[in-house]
């Protein structure tokens, strides 16, 4: 599973590597991340070859694109890998796509991919996941934006989600305590985190006694510190709104989640 950290890809990426690893097959996740959380059920490797900062900074070389490859090629090998699954290898760089291509090419391993978003797209000039086994859109607007903007139409393939998981376990509005409201997202502007702030002002104004569960995760990347930048205008609207009683601001690790949820009465995304 080459991959590299981009905001919810790696919770997708661990999950699919559990469900696998519980199906009897053996994972191993090839990431950028300097230091990932780790999963007992998957081999997890660390290389500089994949770090987002490194690809950001264009400081990746034909040598380092040869060198990314012959890890992969090793790693295949070495473990007589069958299946090689990508992760938004369309973006930020082309280069690891391009080593994976190689890698089938000299291996015949079968190759599959998913999209979980369409923009940029660094392989136009060479779309090397047209010649692979399998490639996926993880909703329809990402199926239909592949279709505008690259003229290739992956199979559609929703995430999935564990309800084992994240099957309710109390009662909704059943407990004797203010209901709750469970905002789960990074903040970015992006992810309306103020339209739940103005949604709670106008709960409370017309009587309902809610409470707001807001997330902030430390573990993102944020290369222009968007992160930083909107944390600081949301505590500052939180605190001249006066709605600091009503908003608890959770940092949950991401087997932490779950339990959020469960606590929750009502979910905005």
């Amino acid at each position: 599973f080459p991959t590299r950290r981009s905001s919810d890809l790696e919770s997708h990426v661990i999950d699919l590597c559990r469900f696998l690893s519980r199906n009897g097959w053996r994972v191993f996740a090839l990431t950028g991340e300097k230091s990932p959380v780790r999963e007992s059920s998957v081999q997890i490797l660390t290389t500089d070859l994949l770090s987002l900062d490194r690809v950001r900074g264009a400081q990746i070389d034909k040598e380092d694109q040869t060198a990314l490859q012959k890890m992969i090629e090793d790693l295949v090998r070495r473990h007589s890998l069958l299946v090689i699954h990508g992760h938004n290898l369309h973006h930020f760089s082309a280069h690891v796509a391009l080593a994976v291509e190689r890698v089938r090419a000299a291996t015949g391993i079968k190759v599959h991919h998913t999209f979980h978003e369409t923009w940029p797209d660094v392989l136009r000039t060479e779309p090397v996941y047209r010649r692979w086994d399998g490639a996926y859109a993880v909703s329809r607007f990402v199926q239909q934006d592949c279709k505008n903007r690259l003229n290739f139409e992956p199979e559609l393939l929703p995430l999935g989600i564990d309800t084992e998981r994240f099957r309710p376990r109390s009662q909704i509005f059943g407990e004797a305590r203010s209901p709750i409201i469970f905002h789960p997202a990074r903040l970015l502007p992006w992810k309306g985190v103020h339209v739940s702030i103005d949604m709670l002002r106008i709960l409370l104004g017309r009587g309902y006694d809610v409470r707001l569960v807001l997330t902030d995760t430390k573990r993102i990347v944020d290369w222009n510190e968007e992160v930083r930048s909107y944390r600081k205008e949301i505590l500052r609207k939180i605190a001249d709104l006066k709605l600091e009683p009503y908003i608890r601001v959770e940092q949950p690790a991401y087997d932490q989640m779950p339990i959020l949820y469960n606590h929750a009465d009502i979910v905005v995304y």
